[in-house]
């Protein structure tokens, strides 16, 4: 952990055994037993953001989609308007300016990342019923990255 301006943050790390865990290949043992034998060799405490590991995660599986749902309507350009879409570079270039900030970067990140092998990244307000349904049927909701 660090202390950054009085308060503790967590340092993010990716996980590369999430990798190793997703795509292994399984030997006669249980489930259970093969899980037990890897947390005692890797005797480590990890930390990382679940935005972080849903981007690992829908990669690796070559997911059509992966949608993260927050308390905002989207991405904000620099006049606080909802970008309904954006390139995986004007999506970097934001995160560089200093335009996106906060808890938008992993999840920008994430998709940005993830779209190496999913088609399509969406940050959409989850506080708003039935967000979820309108974006798996490309309503015009939240942003997408692309």
């Amino acid at each position: 952990m660090k202390r950054s301006s009085g308060r503790l943050k967590f340092q993010e790390k990716q996980i590369p055994y999430l990798h190793q865990l997703l795509t292994r290949k399984r030997h006669a043992k249980s489930d259970a037993d093969d899980d037990k034998v890897e947390a005692r060799s890797v005797n480590q405490i990890y930390n990382t953001n679940a935005d972080t590991a849903a981007g690992v995660i829908a990669k690796e599986l070559s997911a059509d989609n992966i949608i993260f749902q927050t308390d905002v309507p989207g991405v904000f350009d620099s006049n606080r308007r909802v970008i309904p879409q954006m390139t995986k570079n004007q999506a970097l270039d934001l995160i560089q300016s200093g335009i996106v900030q906060g808890g938008m970067i992993p999840k920008i990140k994430s998709c940005i990342d993830a779209l190496d092998s999913v088609n399509v990244g969406r940050i959409i307000d989850g506080r708003n019923s039935g967000a979820l349904l309108s974006a798996f049927t490309n309503g015009n909701i939240g942003t997408r990255i692309v």
